[in-house]
């Protein structure tokens, strides 16, 4: 694991916020030279710990405003593999994620779409008919809630320490 020291915390805090923000502006909020924002940075990056800065959509004003979430059960099949059929859901249009998962389902597929005929179409036309893919249950998102982000504290160890 990489270890995090308090300057570095401070930087991806102001990151983020906005990872688009100019290394100068990231300095003077955290009190240090330009330089040495840009040389963390880099190294945060080298290290794995940054992976890219991401563009957020609206996928409401993009025409996609329903978001529902598909519990997949697996089926196994001779010749199926859960990846390559988590990969093969990935790629299609509307699909945001895909995770395999442990309990009574064994994906979970976050999925947008302009309404709820194109989300059915999706399901029945598109999903479903996939080697390996058993029964769905769909979850339908009222609201979304962004959390607070990828925590950068260490978890506490389980001796105390």
């Amino acid at each position: 694991m990489f270890e995090l020291d308090e300057l570095d915390k401070e930087i991806l805090k102001v990151l983020q916020g906005d990872a688009r923000m100019p290394l100068a502006e990231v300095a003077r909020k955290v009190d240090v030279a330009r330089a040495t924002v840009h040389q963390r940075v880099k190294r945060l990056e080298q290290a794995g710990v940054i992976r890219g800065a991401t563009l957020e959509l609206d996928p409401g004003a993009l025409g996609r405003p329903l978001r529902a979430f598909i519990l997949i059960g697996w089926r196994a099949e001779a010749s199926t593999d859960q990846r390559a059929v988590a990969r093969e859901i990935a790629a299609i249009d509307g699909v945001v994620r895909v995770h395999n998962v442990t309990g009574q389902k064994d994906f979970l597929v976050e999925v947008l779409g302009k309404d709820m005929d194109e989300v059915g179409r999706l399901i029945i036309e598109r999903i479903r008919p996939l080697p390996g893919v058993g029964g769905t249950e769909t979850l339908m998102a009222f609201w979304t809630f962004e959390g607070a982000g990828v925590p950068l504290e260490a978890p506490p160890r389980p001796d105390g320490a």
